[in-house]
């Protein structure tokens, strides 16, 4: 009899359900980029969390205690929002996205060590990697990393991340990739409609 799969006891259960946007068939090849997306932008933080991550807390904590106390997601959120690292790391317009546009300026300043506890850039593209984000090939977006649990303005979301798995080099799969500006324009995120850089369709 084939086994179940079991769920991840370490993620919690969404107060509402995210809506699917792209569902694929599975990649042809096992280790082939798999770009099915649904939307978060509408899911709340659980209710059983005592702390919320909320944008004005986030930006709050220092340095040090981002460093110690939060997740790898977390700290790239943190970066994203933090006017210091503006100059190396950056949404893409959408907020569904980021780019690194200054690996150099992240090393010079002791980021990957300190920060992310990576050593290098290429160990701090491993750790993405492993908490799943996607790698963006072509288009607009292109060298920009997404998850669909990764949005601007909304930290709270690094909470339903599922625990890091070993990191694999995955297959590009460009015509699967999604568009994320068209998802946004049909799912603005609430962030980015306050600032008027989305208008909802």
């Amino acid at each position: 009899q084939r086994r179940r799969r079991r769920r991840d006891a370490s993620i919690p259960a969404y107060p509402v359900a995210p809506t699917p946007v792209i569902t694929l068939d599975p990649p042809p090849r096992r280790h082939k980029a798999n770009h099915n997306y649904r939307d978060f932008s509408q899911v709340p933080p659980p209710p059983d969390v005592v702390s919320v991550l909320d944008q004005a807390t986030l930006l709050a904590c220092p340095e040090s205690q981002v460093a110690n106390s939060l997740t790898f997601p977390q700290q790239v959120h943190w970066a994203l929002a933090h006017p210091v690292y503006g100059q190396s790391l950056e949404w893409q317009p959408h907020g569904r996205a980021f780019r690194v546009t200054n690996p150099q300026w992240l090393r010079m300043r002791g980021a990957y060590t300190h920060l992310f506890q990576a050593k290098s850039y290429a160990v701090f593209i491993c750790l993405l990697q492993s908490w799943g984000f996607q790698h963006i090939t072509h288009g607009p977006d292109r060298n920009a990393w997404y998850h669909e649990l990764f949005l601007q303005g909304l930290p709270h979301l690094t909470c339903y991340f599922p625990s890091p798995k070993n990191s694999r080099r995955l297959v590009p799969d460009p015509l699967r990739e999604p568009n994320l500006a068209a998802i946004s324009q049909k799912f603005p995120l609430p962030a980015l409609l306050e600032e008027n850089q989305i208008q909802p369709r």
